[in-house]
C-alpha cells in the first residue's frame, strides 16, 4: 500500500509515520531507477532500511530546486528490509532542474537523500547560464539578462558573477558575486561609443560556480550631442597635402555634407595635429570669410562655433589647405 499527499502550504508536512518513537529508525540505501524524468513519466524509488525497520512505513518527500515543497508520498518496506515506491510526474512538477527526495522512517532530518532531474521536454539540461543577451541603454550603461541553470547538482544558487572585456583584451571581473538569483544586471560607468563582451556564471552557497555562459556583445552609445547643437571633426591627416585620403572621400570636415535646421549652433573640432581655419566661401571665391570665418587659425584640439539662423547652402574651406572643402545646408 503506498500514499501520495499534494502540497497545501509551502512546507512538507510532519512525519506521517504511525511507528515512529524515541529511537530513529534508518534509511541505509536509498535510489532512483534513472538521471532524468519528463512530464508523465514514472519514478521508482527504491532502499533498503534496517532489519529492525522492516514492514515499516517509509517516507519520501520532494522538493524542488528551489527547496520548495512538492509533495510527500510513501509505502511500507517488505520483510526483507526492501522497498520500491512508484510515482507518477505529473503537474506537482512544473519547474526544470535538479529536485531532492528524502527517504525517512521517524524524521525527515534522519532520512537519507537523492537527487534527480526534470525536463518538461526531454531537451538537455543546462549546467551554466544560458541566452546572456547584453542590451546597450545609454552612452554609459548596458543590460544583461540571461537564463538560470537547470542542472545544479542539488546546490543553491546565491548569486551571479558578472565578467567583462574590451574588444581585444582579457575578461575582468565586475561583480564577484550579484548576492541575489536575479537574471538582469545594470552594468554601469562605460566608456560611450565602446563595445565590450559580458560572460555570466551562477555562484553556489558553497562558494563554488559553474563555467561562465554564452559571451554577448554590444557597444554604448556615442556621447549625445546637446539639442541644437552639431558637431564637424577636422580630420587628422587632412593638412598633410591635396592627396590626402579624406580629399578623395570629401570628408576632410566629417560630417559633409551637413545638413541642419535653422538655429542650429556648429561646433568645427580639430583633431588634426597641424592647424586649420573654418572660413565661408570657396576656393574659387573672389572673397571668403563673408559670412563666417575662425578669425585665426584653430590649433589642433581648439574648436570654432558657428550658428546657421537663415536656410541655404554654405560653402566653406580651410584657407591654409584649401582643397579641404565642405558645405553646411539649413533648411526647415
Amino acid at each position: 500500500m503506498a500514499y501520495t499527499i499534494n502540497p497545501i502550504h509551502a512546507q512538507s508536512p510532519g512525519p506521517t509515520n504511525p511507528n515512529a518513537n524515541a529511537t530513529t529508525p534508518s534509511v541505509s540505501s536509498f535510489q532512483t531507477d534513472r538521471n532524468l524524468y519528463t512530464t508523465g513519466s514514472k519514478i521508482y524509488f527504491t532502499g533498503i532500511v534496517a532489519k529492525s525497520d522492516s514492514q515499516k512505513l517509509v517516507n519520501i518527500a520532494i522538493h524542488d530546486p528551489s527547496g520548495n515543497f512538492v509533495l510527500i508520498t510513501g509505502g511500507f518496506s517488505n520483510s526483507d528490509s526492501t522497498f520500491k515506491i512508484a510515482i507518477d510526474v505529473g503537474s506537482q512538477f512544473t519547474t526544470k532542474g535538479t529536485y531532492s527526495a528524502t527517504a525517512f522512517i521517524g524524521k525527515e532530518s534522519d532520512g537519507k537523500t537523492v537527487s534527480f532531474d526534470f525536463s518538461p521536454s526531454s531537451g538537455p539540461l543546462t549546467t551554466t547560464p544560458t541566452d546572456l543577451v547584453a542590451t546597450p541603454v545609454s552612452s554609459s550603461e548596458i543590460n544583461l539578462s540571461w537564463n538560470t541553470p537547470t542542472q545544479n547538482y542539488g546546490k543553491t544558487i546565491v548569486g551571479y558573477k558578472i565578467e567583462g572585456k574590451l574588444a581585444s583584451g582579457a575578461y575582468y571581473t565586475l561583480v564577484d558575486n550579484t548576492g541575489n538569483t536575479l537574471t538582469t544586471y545594470s552594468v554601469t560607468g562605460l566608456k560611450s561609443g565602446t563595445t565590450y563582451t559580458f560572460r555570466v556564471s551562477a555562484v553556489y552557497s558553497d562558494d563554488s560556480s559553474t563555467d561562465p555562459s554564452n559571451p554577448a556583445s554590444s557597444a554604448t552609445s556615442a556621447s549625445p550631442v546637446p539639442s541644437g547643437t552639431q558637431i564637424v571633426t577636422i580630420t587628422q591627416g587632412s593638412g598633410s597635402s591635396q592627396t590626402a585620403d579624406c580629399v578623395t572621400a570629401k570628408n576632410c570636415f566629417n560630417p559633409n555634407p551637413l545638413v541642419v535646421a535653422p538655429g542650429t549652433q556648429v561646433t568645427w573640432k580639430n583633431t588634426d595635429t597641424v592647424s586649420h581655419t573654418v572660413t565661408s566661401g570657396h576656393p574659387s571665391d573672389n572673397a571668403t570669410g563673408t559670412i563666417f570665418d575662425s578669425g585665426g587659425l584653430i590649433k589642433p584640439g581648439g574648436t570654432f562655433q558657428f550658428t546657421f539662423q537663415n536656410e541655404g547652402t554654405y560653402d566653406y574651406l580651410c584657407v591654409v589647405h584649401p582643397w579641404m572643402v565642405a558645405q553646411v545646408i539649413v533648411g526647415a
